[in-house]
């Protein structure tokens, strides 16, 4: 039972760089990066749960996952660099396992999950290759019942929004 204020932030940010520099050689550079931030306001967990968000309960729960890769390589004979970056956030209101769950919710839920990458690589060589890749993945969920016969109940307000590599939120 919450009658009170949550306020949940999760974030993570990675960088990973790799540069590499030969002379007469095989030059190579990699950089992989992977960033998670997982939020959730109320987690009833597994088993039979009743779980009251009152008119004066406010969550706020919010994940913030961001990464970026960057390889470069130098050669004057062959060189070549890659760069992948994979991010995801996902934040939770209210969630419940599996079982005979109660879920009411009369109060304020704000859920936001926000997730951006960026991957570049470059070489300069006589011959070379360079490779760029990025996944990003932004999840945002109100109220989450797990499995069994669940009841969920909302007279509350409820904002969801999910922004992946600054695009605009769903809601």
């Amino acid at each position: 039972r919450n009658e009170g204020t949550i306020n949940l932030t999760a974030q993570s940010t990675l960088v990973s760089e790799s540069r590499s520099y030969k002379i007469f050689r095989l030059g190579i550079a990699d950089a992989d990066s992977t960033s998670l931030a997982f939020a959730t306001g109320i987690d009833g967990a597994e088993g039979p749960n009743t779980i009251t968000n009152t008119f004066t309960g406010s969550i706020t729960v919010s994940s913030n996952a961001s990464a970026t890769a960057t390889g470069v390589a130098a050669d004057i004979g062959a060189a070549g660099a890659s760069a992948s970056t994979t991010s995801n956030a996902h934040s939770t209101g209210i969630k419940s396992g599996s079982g005979e769950d109660t879920i009411i919710n009369q109060g304020i839920l704000n859920v936001k999950a926000i997730s951006s990458t960026y991957a570049g690589s470059g070489d300069l060589s006589l011959i070379g290759l360079s490779f760029g890749a990025s996944i990003t993945e932004a999840v945002a969920d109100g109220i989450v019942a797990g499995d069994g016969k669940d009841v969920v109940t909302n007279s509350g307000t409820i904002t969801v929004g999910a922004v992946q590599d600054n695009d605009h939120p769903m809601a």
